[in-house]
Parts: C-alpha cells; structure tokens; sequence
C-alpha cells in the first residue's frame, strides 16, 4: 500500500527568501570548489577510476536537494554532488569514497559514485539509470 504524507511545507525552514538564497549559493559554491580538487586529484593520479564533474549543472541539483524534506528519497545521478550535499551528504562521504577510505560510506568497496545512504533516504546511484526506477518504486512502497 502506498502511503502520502501531507506537505509540511514547500522548503526545508522557515527562513526569510534571501536566507534561502545565500544557503543554496553556499551549497553550490562549496560542491564547485569540492568538485575543482576532485578534478585537480582525478588529473594527478590520486584518484582511481573515474570523477564525474557537475560543472554547470549545480544550482538545479541543489534546488532539488533543499526541496527534499526528511523522510523523502533522493536518488541522484552521476553528477548530482550538489545536490547530495543540499540534501545533507556531508563533504567527508564523496572524499573518503573517492580516496578509498574504510571511514567512507562505502567502507573502501568502490571508488565513486556508487554511494549512498539508504537509512537516510540517499540511494546509492546505478549506473544504468533505468534500473533506478524500480528500485526508486520499490523503496517509496
């Protein structure tokens, strides 16, 4: 049976507009100077495998992680670093995760975007993004 909860409200506070702003501004400013040392890494070796930049693509990405309330999933794509960190993925997951570290989400099992928190309503993204459709279904039952 699929349940709907009623809608608290359109944003995650009660903050004036301007408040809003300048929180979404800080999401995208920090996930671009996050992503340019990821990229920076990526280029000098550091990191194995592959780092998928969301370069120009960060305000609709945090737009849709504030618009997510607690008990909402979030089931982002390749480049939605921005919008995992609005939804409240700290910084420290995606380094650890792309560093290898066993303190990282993902214990040092993959090297990057295949991360997430399912307890907390971040699913870890499939590459093929068709096979996130059931599996986006399968947890919202």
């Amino acid at each position: 049976m699929l349940q709907t909860a009623e809608p608290e409200s359109s944003t995650k506070t009660k903050n004036p507009p301007h408040e809003r702003y300048l929180e979404a501004f800080r999401v995208m400013l920090q996930t671009r100077i996050f992503e340019d040392k990821l990229g920076a890494l990526y280029r000098g070796g550091m990191i194995v495998g592959g780092v998928y930049l969301g370069r120009g693509q960060e305000a609709v990405s945090t737009a849709c992680g504030l618009s997510l309330r607690k008990g909402d999933i979030f089931a982002p794509l390749i480049r939605d670093q921005a919008g995992r960190a609005a939804f409240g993925e700290p910084l420290l997951d995606p380094a650890r995760t792309y560093l290898g570290s066993k303190l990282g989400p993902m214990r040092g099992r993959d090297g990057n975007i295949h991360r997430g928190r399912p307890r907390n309503g971040q699913l870890a993204m499939i590459s093929h993004l068709g096979a996130m459709i059931p599996v986006v279904v399968g947890t919202l039952m």
